[in-house]
């Protein structure tokens, strides 16, 4: 997750500053902080007696980006070596006041995307030899932050779609560009599945496009669980 304005910190967000009795930090929290509680716990417990079994703790577990190195290649190792895990803890901040007050049940889906309109690149001063794509993708990102998904369910809060990025790649103030981008994520509850979002976002496009180009894509859906 990229830091973004540097200057914009008050602690340089890499060095991990301790300050007064906090730490300061990228991760500090999420999820270096439930790191180290645990290497802590471990510590603790292995001196006052000797388990029976084995603890092992996964760092990486690639939620950010592919799963490539972390809980996916893990299982499958475990898996052919006939290891069976009994229990797993989750350092995961989910705690609201104080450590331990919130309980999770599951967790909502996920699902990203992105939206391109295509146009043509031409002067300002001509604007009927081109076609301004921000137009179009400006009507569609509109349209879909002011729908309401549902209103929430017995588990789970209601669905949320949130715009992350509006791009142009234009650094001119003179020129229309020949298309313009958007992505968005939606964390959906159990009204939803990825195929429903999938064709309720083709429906709201197809609707606020009018008679621009445009084509949307989505990355791989992590569906919504309850245990």
């Amino acid at each position: 997750m990229p830091p973004g304005d540097e200057t914009g910190w008050t602690h340089p967000p890499f060095a991990g500053v301790i300050d007064g009795e906090a730490l300061y930090g990228r991760g500090a929290v999420d999820m270096k902080g439930g790191i180290a509680c645990f290497v802590a716990a471990a510590r603790g417990f292995l001196a006052a007696k000797k388990p029976r079994g084995t603890l092992s703790l996964l760092i990486t577990g690639d939620e950010e980006g592919p799963a490539i190195n972390g809980t996916v290649k893990l299982i499958d190792w475990a898996r052919h070596r006939g290891y069976h895990f009994d229990a797993a803890l989750v350092g995961e901040p989910t705690s609201q006041a104080r450590i331990g007050d919130t309980i999770k049940v599951g967790r909502r889906g996920s699902l990203s995307g992105t939206i391109r309109v295509l146009g043509r690149q031409g002067h300002v001063a001509y604007p009927h030899l081109a076609d301004n794509p921000i137009d179009g993708l400006v009507r569609m990102v509109d349209r879909l932050i002011r729908a309401a998904l549902d209103e929430g369910s017995a588990a789970f809060e209601p669905s949320n779609l949130e715009v992350t990025s509006i791009d142009v790649g234009n650094s001119a103030f003179n020129l229309i560009p020949a298309e313009a981008r958007a992505r968005f994520n939606i964390r959906f509850n159990d009204h939803w599945t990825g195929d429903s979002l999938k064709a309720w976002l083709k429906r709201e496009l197809d609707e606020a496009a009018a008679d621009s180009r445009y084509e949307f894509t989505v990355e791989p859906t992590i569906d919504w669980f309850l245990t």
